[in-house]
């Protein structure tokens, strides 16, 4: 049991308290004296008892006067705090606070008991008071438009570097700097179109420059918040990171630059960085040596007839994909032939899932995201810094990932001898591409022969199919005069065509087509177990 004592006022250096029981009864009443009890402090010392004082209040339960009290304490905070508290409503305010109580010390008072106290009549019995907190600052509020200081500044270094109408563009002059001196050598930039506020609407996003030093994983260097996917935005997030990059020292005609496929960031990257890299991945076409592109059949002919639903889209697709992209200038910057690493914007994208899982929503509260944001600037400077003045060292590639990239280096390396020695043929163009798109599938999971055993009966085209991961589609093909290496033939484009087509007929027009562009019209073959097996050898069947 307490009572409760307030500052009243300050005469001759001596403070006088009063008792807040006493004062709160009301005039009139029965045993009201007519005068407030109090006690003077000198030194911080009380001059009397307060107990023995003579109070006309009943002491109260320490848990009330507590909870009382740390609500008096959280208006306060929320208004000297405002950003704080800026994309929350009264409940979400009130709940905070009951999770801040649940794991608080209170000495002899145990937090339960204060926790109840608290909640007495809910939240609605703090509402009034905690919606004149949050309302008294209303241009507190985190928006696109209006972004605190609290949001622009990092430990005093400023963070938000340009803020326009449709760009706000985010990185530290340190972190940069540290960038340069540790060996940066590439950027990698993707955007993400569901952390942007939805404010902004369907065009925005939130496009980052992910930085890789030397032999080091990439890490986010520059974030921008875009209103829309302009030529004149990227180009102003290009020159003014750009120009932060010179004053420290970078070369930056001789820095890469990795995108993924958009025209406007291509444009803007080629004006101000003139030898960067783009990306377009068109499954393994990347990682073909571009004088055999002619001989791919995929760029020559349609995967399904014309009477199908998807034809005028695959024309229309090839005919965009040859006019935009085959030229040799355009060629030059998304082929990867001999590029065993930094071919791809998979760093950045992978930085994106990390950014959902902690997140949870879409278009969070911009507070919630530049939040993030400082959260992440504030790790690369971190690890930028452990990496200059601690050596720390480069931490390595997962074992799967390193497989598969030392798979496709080591097919890349292989083809490379085949072809100096003589032209490839079409055959030979398709099976490459087709080991370099298996091995490039295998980024999730391990591998089938590792988890699942074949039956101990199979062919050894079944197992052929099945090392080469095609475990939902594993063709049964039955031969009639074909040599071994028609009979590998037919088991690749069954597999192939069971992946493509839902209908026998459509199988069987494919297979036909390829079998004949291969061996003549007097082999056609259908394979797969869930259309049969038939072989003909008459031609024109």
């Amino acid at each position: 049991m307490t009572y409760e004592f307030a500052w009243q006022r300050r005469y001759n250096d001596v403070d006088t308290y009063i008792c807040a029981g006493c004062r709160a009864i009301p005039k009139g009443a029965e045993n009201r004296t007519g005068h407030y009890v109090s006690v003077k402090m000198i030194d911080s010392e009380f001059q009397k008892d307060p107990r023995t004082l003579p109070h006309v209040c009943q002491p109260r339960k320490s848990a009330i006067q507590i909870a009382d009290r740390l609500g008096y304490e959280f208006t306060r905070e929320i208004r000297t705090k405002p950003t704080h508290f800026a994309d929350k409503n009264p409940k979400q305010a009130y709940q905070a606070k009951i999770n801040e109580i649940q794991g608080k010390d209170f000495g002899g008072i145990s937090s339960k008991q204060v926790e109840r106290a608290f909640t007495r009549g809910e939240h609605h019995r703090h509402r009034s008071a905690l919606s004149r907190a949050l309302n008294s600052n209303g241009h507190s509020r985190v928006t696109f438009m209006n972004v605190p200081d609290e949001f622009k500044m990092i430990n005093n270094d400023q963070f938000l570097q340009l803020k326009t109408n449709d760009l706000h563009l985010f990185f530290r002059t340190e972190t940069l700097k540290m960038a340069v001196d540790a060996g940066l050598h590439t950027l990698i930039g993707d955007g993400v179109h569901s952390f942007h506020p939805a404010e902004l609407g369907r065009k925005a996003q939130l496009y980052g420059l992910h930085g890789v030093c030397k032999d080091a994983q990439a890490k986010p260097l520059v974030f921008a918040v875009t209103a829309n996917k302009l030529t004149r935005t990227y180009t102003a997030i290009f020159q003014r990171v750009a120009e932060e990059l010179k004053k420290h020292g970078a070369d930056i005609d001789r820095i890469n630059v990795i995108m993924d496929f958009e025209q406007a960031s291509h444009n803007a990257a080629e004006s101000i960085i003139y030898e960067f890299m783009w990306l377009k991945q068109f499954r393994a076409l990347p990682l073909l040596p571009p004088s055999l592109l002619p001989k791919v059949e995929a760029l020559r002919t349609l995967p399904v007839k014309p009477s199908h639903s998807a034809h005028s889209a695959c024309k229309n697709f090839l005919h965009y994909f040859q006019k935009i992209w085959m030229d040799s200038r355009m060629l030059a910057k998304w082929n990867k032939w001999l590029a065993f690493e930094h071919r791809t914007t998979n760093m950045a994208e992978a930085w994106h899932n990390a950014m959902k899982s902690t997140i949870r929503c879409q278009h969070p509260p911009y507070s919630t995201l530049l939040e993030k944001l400082k959260n992440e600037e504030t790790a690369t400077n971190n690890f930028l810094a452990n990496r200059l003045y601690n050596q720390q060292p480069t931490r390595p590639l997962r074992k799967r990932d390193q497989d598969r990239r030392d798979a496709v280096k080591d097919a890349m390396e292989t083809f490379e001898k085949k072809i100096a020695r003589r032209a490839p043929t079409r055959k030979e163009v398709s099976e490459y591409l087709e080991e370099i798109q298996t091995h490039r599938k295998r980024n999730r999971g391990a591998d089938p022969t590792s988890t699942t055993k074949m039956p101990p009966k199979c062919s050894r085209y079944e197992l052929e199919c099945w090392r080469n991961g095609n475990v939902d589609i594993i063709a049964d093909v039955q031969h009639s005069g074909m040599t071994e290496e028609m009979e590998r033939t037919a088991c690749r484009m069954g597999a192939s065509a069971l992946r493509m087509f839902n209908t026998q007929m459509d199988v069987a027009e494919y297979l036909k087509k390829m079998f004949d562009i291969e061996f003549g019209p007097c082999w056609h073959c259908i394979c797969g177990k869930q259309f049969g097996t038939f072989i003909s050898t008459e031609p024109g069947k």
